[in-house]
Formats: structure tokens, sequence, C-alpha cells
């Protein structure tokens, strides 16, 4: 349930740029997934003993006039709640053996009141379609005769005759916007993305010995272990803990008691929730409205089921029926829950008074100075529970009243009177509670009036969530807690503390509340220099702490199994860590956004972002670097396949060293089989530089000797061209003669990689025509009319090697001729050598530049770079080739 809330919210709508030194970055301005999981984590918390701002404030009994004796069975309704009440005041926390007439809420054996005399609301139902109104009126008086005007109600209501299609064609749906909506959510995990839906069982078993740990040990493997998906069914408490509880029972048409209970929340205080059930054998996992005789369901099981567009609430209300409605609601709260609330705060506050004066005494400071043992009022020996009436739990009952009311500064003076007692007593759960709501009473009461100056103790907080969490061993109070401190410290932007609280509230429990939670650090984090994000800019090291606790939140969301989630934090994390020198931290991004997106079907962003380690970190584990590359060849295959990645994708591994590429234009010698032949050494691409300058001396001996004069600028025709020749004009080759490149390559991760069908990209411009053609469009080695390829079937790199990669192109018609690439395959194999996947995709050479400039003024004052034309050829055509022999030469004429 908490899994699919978050899972609902993927991205925010509302992004903030802000300024992390001269980089510019956006991050969410807020974070509706975590407020979503917040309201429902506070909603699925059962009703405790020790708090009263849940517990039910009234009940009111609902009967229809088509039942045979509405006053009988709002007498036996009344029973019901009678014994209801004997049972909710036993001693609070202990078992109680509740009879078969006990009607089970969400699991409890009764529902929790606010006070043993709860005022008790009659209301008679009538329906102006099938009822009769003078009988319907002489019912109401004698229950205005029995019950006492105040307390009854006469209801008039469906007075409008319509067909159920009118209804869907002219009539608007009057209860929308007040149903239980969570009732009727199928909530659906994204199989997809790998989306863990936790299912948080909402009820307690029977026979819990003491207050919460049933219900906090199935929240917290709720929030732990992933269930299948299901329907929501409604918690007893769907409101925040502002809300005014109440209770109305109605009769089913079966004729068997059946209670609806509901919450009376006040103007401003959230939106309610009404429920109930029929008997316990009926209840079921998806939860049902009780429906009242006569009128037919309110919101059956099967109802649920339905659309709300086609299921049309209130079509037979009038105008004057709703204006009864509000009536009623008015009467009700005026005339009985107000005065109700008046009395109770009157009668709970002279109790308070009264035990504030009996403390201050002077016989209280007596026993207190010569050390006499005070007694524990209202707690059974041996149990640490209070009785349901003693007196600290009605100071603690007129402090939440007062909470609920607005009036904190009365809320605040009884909370912190009951924390006292109920640390004098070592009642750690009830003085947990008192204490954080103490501190949220300062805080609300600083919001509603902004003047106020009173300080937030947030060490109320402090003590209350280690209170909770080490002594009294309830997490999930302890959480509650903890939520309420860091919202507190957010308000009051003590966003440094804030983020601390955060981390605390971090553990094992649940990978989702983690996850939530460090992203809310994290923010913090980013808002403690500069509170105002859309003016200021951020200080460097604090962007550093955002984005380290955004990865931890990362790494907390995969484990919650929330892919989408866990992606986007990386991103944000990955906006401050890029570029700015953390390469193991943006080296471990990549990989974590790699295997996110696999996991998405997001093919061609995984081999987007595993490409990038390939660059990035050379320090990983042989395994890990396994890992990575099994994942980017897959996925690379993958996309090509369909279609996602283009074949001429940019391979990262292996390293070209383009600067040290030797080209060797020309035939190379070729061998004779004849023994006796002496052959000349040549060069060729593996000659060493040393051989080649005294080639290019003999070339220039030669050509003086033939003019019988030096060349005072002599330009060798140069067949061998590296970093160290002068490349600035281009080179002239032939028709029908190859060129040979040796390409230096290197592996510089430990593990071997295997490469197939390797060849050269080129691009050529015939002289007959002026159109570039090139075999870069179409990944094959096929030789055309223009250029014949060379290929390489098989490369085997070893681990940190270093290797020469010797290819040719062969011209076959006149023009100009580029060299832009190596293409090839890398294959990823399986631990026995086979092949498992395979990758197209090449290696772009960049244009080459040779030695800096530095003759001229202006090259000296400027950074030029001479041309380099190593991979640019004019292609002349076809010339005769001289090839001559020697016989009898003496040995002083051969050069070793």
């Amino acid at each position: 349930m908490l899994s699919n809330v978050v899972a609902s919210q993927q991205q925010s709508a509302h992004m903030v740029g802000i300024s992390i030194g001269k980089k510019q970055i956006e991050v969410p301005k807020t974070q509706p997934w975590y407020t979503q999981w917040k309201e429902l984590f506070l909603n699925l918390q059962e009703v405790y003993d020790h708090e009263f701002i849940r517990h039910y404030l009234a009940c009111i009994f609902v009967v229809s006039t088509s039942n045979s004796n509405p006053l009988s069975q709002f007498e036996s309704l009344s029973k019901v709640l009678s014994q209801q009440t004997v049972e909710a005041s036993q001693p609070v926390g202990l078992v109680y053996q509740s009879s078969s007439q006990s009607i089970k809420l969400d699991g409890h054996k009764t529902p929790k009141i606010f006070s043993s005399s709860i005022p008790r609301y009659y209301l008679l139902l009538h329906d102006a379609m099938e009822g009769d109104i003078s009988k319907a009126e002489d019912v109401f008086k004698k229950m205005v005769y029995t019950y006492g005007a105040p307390n009854c109600h006469l209801l008039v209501i469906n007075s409008k005759q319509t067909s159920y299609q009118d209804d869907l064609n002219h009539t608007q749906d009057l209860w929308m916007s007040h149903l239980p909506k969570k009732l009727n959510i199928v909530m659906e995990p994204e199989a997809s993305e790998g989306v863990v839906d936790t299912s948080i069982p909402i009820s307690i078993e029977e026979g819990e010995p003491v207050i919460g740990e049933s219900q906090e040990a199935e929240l917290l493997d709720a929030m732990r272990e992933p269930s299948p998906g299901g329907k929501l069914r409604p918690s007893q408490s769907e409101l925040s803990l502002t809300s005014l509880s109440g209770m109305s029972a109605v009769n089913s048409p079966q004729g068997t008691n059946s209670i609806l209970y509901g919450q009376v929340s006040s103007p401003n205080m959230g939106r309610s929730m009404i429920f109930g059930t029929k008997n316990d054998s009926q209840y079921g996992s998806t939860g049902s409205l009780t429906s009242v005789q006569g009128l037919g369901p309110l919101a059956a099981s099967e109802d649920l089921e339905k659309d709300h567009s086609i299921l049309i609430h209130g079509s037979c209300l009038t105008a004057e029926d709703r204006q009864r409605i509000q009536t009623f609601v008015n009467e009700f709260y005026l005339k009985c829950l107000l005065p109700f609330i008046e009395g109770q705060m009157k009668s709970l506050y002279q109790t308070a008074m009264n035990r504030k004066n009996a403390q201050t005494s002077i016989f209280s400071a007596t026993r207190r100075f010569f050390g006499s043992t005070k007694t524990k009022q209202g707690i059974l020996p041996g149990t640490g529970v209070y009785q349901f009436d003693s007196p600290p739990l009605q100071v603690r009952r007129l402090a939440d009243l007062a909470f609920m009311l607005g009036h904190y500064d009365l809320a605040y003076e009884c909370y912190h009177t009951a924390k006292r007692d109920f640390e004098s007593d070592q009642a750690w759960i009830y003085f947990a509670g008192a204490l954080e709501m103490a501190a949220l009473s300062v805080a609300l009461h600083n919001i509603a009036n902004p003047s106020a100056t009173k300080p937030v103790p947030f060490r109320y907080f402090d003590t209350a969530f280690n209170t909770y969490s080490n002594i009294a061993k309830h997490r999930v109070l302890g959480i509650r807690s903890g939520i309420l401190w860091y919202e507190t410290l957010s308000q009051a932007k003590e966003f440094e503390e804030a983020a601390k609280t955060c981390i605390r509230l971090t553990g094992e429990d649940s990978d989702l509340m983690c996850a939530l939670i460090l992203e809310q650090a994290a923010h913090c984090f980013l808002r403690t220099i500069s509170p105002s994000i859309l003016e200021k800019a951020v200080l460097p090291s604090y962007p550093c702490r955002y984005a380290f606790h955004l990865i931890l939140s990362g790494h907390r969301f995969t484990k919650a199994g929330q892919r989408r989630h866990a992606a986007r934090v990386y991103l944000e994390a990955l906006r401050v860590y890029e570029e700015n020198g953390w390469i193991h931290g943006e080296n471990h991004i990549y990989v974590a956004l790699g295997k996110h997106m696999q996991y998405l079907k997001q093919l061609d962003k995984t081999v987007a972002y595993l490409s990038k380690v390939f660059g990035l970190n050379r320090q990983r584990s042989v395994a890990c670097q396994m890992s990575v590359l099994r994942d980017f060849v897959s996925a690379g295959e993958a996309s090509q396949r369909e279609g996602l990645v283009s074949k001429a994708i940019e391979l990262p591994i292996p390293i070209i060293d383009q600067k040290k590429v030797r080209v060797s234009i020309g035939l190379n010698q070729e061998i004779s089989e004849d023994t006796d032949v002496l052959l000349a050494t040549g060069i060729d691409v593996n000659s060493d530089d040393a051989l080649h300058q005294r080639w290019l001396k003999l070339e220039e001996s030669v050509i003086c000797q033939a003019r019988g004069k030096t060349v005072s600028l002599f330009k060798p025709k140069a067949r061998l061209l590296t970093e160290k020749t002068n490349n600035t004009n281009k080179p002239v080759c032939t028709c029908q003669e190859p060129i040979t490149f040796s390409i230096p390559v290197e592996n510089h991760w430990k593990i071997p990689l295997s490469l197939q069908n390797l060849y050269l990209l080129w691009k050529f411009k015939p002289l007959s025509c002026e159109v570039l053609m090139s075999n870069e469009d179409e990944f094959g080695s096929e030789d055309s009319q223009l250029v014949t390829t060379q290929l390489i079937e098989v490369v085997e790199m070893a681990p940190e090697a270093k290797m020469k990669v010797i290819l040719s192109l062969t011209p076959l018609e006149p023009g100009e001729l580029i060299v832009t690439g190596l293409a090839y395959t890398l294959v990823s194999k399986s631990s026995d050598g086979a092949i498992v996947n395979s990758m197209q995709g090449r290696k772009i050479f960049t244009q080459m530049v040779g030695p800096r400039l530095n003759s001229t003024p202006v090259e000296r004052k400027s950074i030029i770079y001479a041309k380099d034309f190593r991979l640019n050829y004019v292609v002349e055509p076809i010339m005769p080739r001289l090839r001559m022999s020697f016989q009898n030469v003496p040995d002083f004429f051969v050069v070793w």
C-alpha cells in the first residue's frame, strides 16, 4: 500500500533552478511522493490508548422509519453502546475478554471512546418516496418524550422522484467529494518497473498483551516485506491527529445490529471518513458501508467495484432535502456535541486545577522533603497501565480537547502537567506522547499567532523519540514522532537540524521509508545555506552532502523496488557530481543508472550511461568490470535489434591513440622464393624512425646527384607518415596500390576483450563526379567499386594490454580519400569462452593536428597548430611501377 502510493507519484511538477559554483542545476521544489507516503503512514496508525485525539466523541443512532419497531431498535442499539462503554472503561492496555455481542471495528473488540458518558443522538430517517410521514412524526414524538428534544431529530430525504436514466443525464453527484475515495481504489503494482506492493494490515489479532505491540509489528512487517497487490480497505484512523471522532448506529435490512462508525471533524480539521460493517464474517478485505433499511445500500461492496461516473449519489435529493441535512448537522453540533465538549472541558479543567493545587500544597512539599514515596494514582499494581478515569489520563483528555479546538496555550500547559505525572509513574509511552504533543502545541501556536515569541521545545521531540525507540521499544510511534519533529523543524527553517533528524530516523526497518527520509535530508542540506533557493547561490560544500544523501536514498529506493524513484534521485545527484572530478561517485551513479534503465526497459539510456563508465574508473574489480561489460553489450545488442540505438554508435572500449597512427603508402616489399636473392629492407608501417630517416637521406642524395647540385628545399616523396613527419600537405597515392595503417589500441580494463570484423571507415570523392561516397552508412566490409577494404575477423586483447591493428585500403579510382574511423563488433563471452552477446559500433577519428607553430609573432602569441593530413589522400591514376634487379653486385655497394 505504502509502496503503491509512492509509485503513483513519479515526478514533481515544479522544478527550481539553483547555482552551484558555475553550474546551473534544477531540483524539485516539492516532493509529492513523500507527502502522500507521510499522510498514508499517519492515517494507518492505530488508535492508541495513551492519546485521545482520535477517540470517538459522540454516537449517532440511525434507524429508518420502514423498520417495524424503530423505538425498540433504538433501545437495542443503545444497549450495545452501553455494553461497549463498559468494556472501554476497563483498565487501559489490558486484555479484555469481550462478549459475543460486542462489535469489532477494524480488528478492535470495542471502539475507542473519549469518555464513558459520550452523548447519544437519535436520528429517525424517513424516505419520502416509500413511507408515511404521519407515522414518522408519531414515532418521532415518542422519541422526543423518551430521549429529550435536544437528542432527537427527524430527517426526511428522497423527496424527488426521477428515473435512473435521468440521473445519469441530468443529476450532479452531490456526494462524490465527500465519499471515502480510498475505499474503492485498486492499487496494482507496475510489474515492468519492479514496484513492490506493500499492503499494510490495519487490524490486530485478539489477545494483545500490551499497547501497540501487534500494531507495530504488523506495520513494520508490511513496510519490510512485499505482499500481493489488492484493494485498500478502510482504516479506523483515516483522519489526521486533528480530527474529532464520532460514531453512529444504523439498522441493517436483515435486522441484525450494525454499527456505522465515522469521524465528526471540525470545519478546519481535514477530511472526514465514514465506514462500517454488518458483522465480522461479512467484513472482507475491501470493506463496505452498512445500508439503511428502505433506502438501499449506501455503498455496498459490489458498488465499490463500479465506476463513480456511472453510480450517481443523491439523485433523489431536492433543495429542501439538502437544507434538512444541513439543519440536522447544525442541530447535532450545537445541541449535542458542543455542549458535551464544553461540559467535558469544564469538568476536566477543574480536575486538573485540583491536582495542580494539591501538588503545590505545603503537605506535598513536606512529603517530598522527607522522602515520602509517592503513590501512583490510577495505576493497577504490577501492570504499568492506567485505569480509564485515572487523574493523569483526565489531564491528557483535557489537553487533547484543547488541542483539537485550537487552544494551544491551554493544551501545552496540560501536556506539560501530564508529562510530569507520567514520568514520575514511569509510564513511558504516555510520557513520550505528552512530550511530542506539548512541542507540537507550541509550534502550532506560533503558526496561528505569528507575533508569538515562545520558542518551540525541540528537546521534547528528542526525548519522545528516544523514549519510544529505546525504552518503550515502539518503533512505529518513534517514526511518527520523528516525522513530526522533522516537519516542525522544517517549518521553523532549522534545516540543518531537520537533516540530522532525518538521518536519525533511518534504519533497517523499511527501505522505502529510509529512502524517502534520506531524500528529505538531502534537500534540507541544500536549503541550509540558501533558504530562498530562488535567489541565492549555494556554497560548494553543502551540495556535496545533498548529492551524497541522494545516492543513499537511491540505494534504499532500489532495495524497496522503486526503480523509477531510484533513477530520479540518481539523476539529481549526477547533476552535482558530473564534471567536478569526483570520479568514484560519478562512476557509481552511472553504473546504477545503467542497471535501473535496463530494468525499466529503456535500453538506449542504459547504453548511454554505461558507456560513460568505461572512461572513468579503472580500479573497479574484475567482477564489476565483467558485469558492466556484459550489461553494456547485452543492452546494446537488444537496442540495436529494436532500432533504439544506431549500429554506428561510438563504442567506448578499447581506446585508440590516434596521434600514434602510422601510415605506409604503396606496395610492401615482395618476398622472393629464390634463396639466392638478397632483398632490400624497404619501409613499412613497422619500420622504426631511424630506418625511415636513412631512406630519406638516401632519397635526398640521389636527387642531388641527379641534378648535380644541392637542393635548397628538399621535399621527400613520403611513403611513411607518422607523428614526427611533416604532414602539412596531403599525401599522394596511386590507384590499385594499398595504403596500410598501423592503429595502436589499448585495453585499459582488467578483463580480456574480444573484437570481431574490424575494418576501416572511409569517404571517397571520385574525380568523375562530385558525389561523396562512404561505407559508413552500412555496417559491413563488402568491397565497393571505389575502395577495397581489408577485414580482420577476430582480435583478442589481453587485460590491460596494448597492441597494433594493421589494416589496409586500396583505392580503385582517382579522387580524394578520407579515412574516418574504425568499425568493429564488441563481443561478450561467458566463462567458458562462448559468445553471449555482440554489439556493433565504431571509433570515429577526430581531426588530427600537427605540432604547435612558433615561427611568427602571431603564432607565438596565440595557440596555433599545424595541419596533419595523415588520413587525407589524393589518389592519382595508375602509374607504372619500377622494379629493378641487380646481379653480381659487389658487397661494398650494399648498405646494411
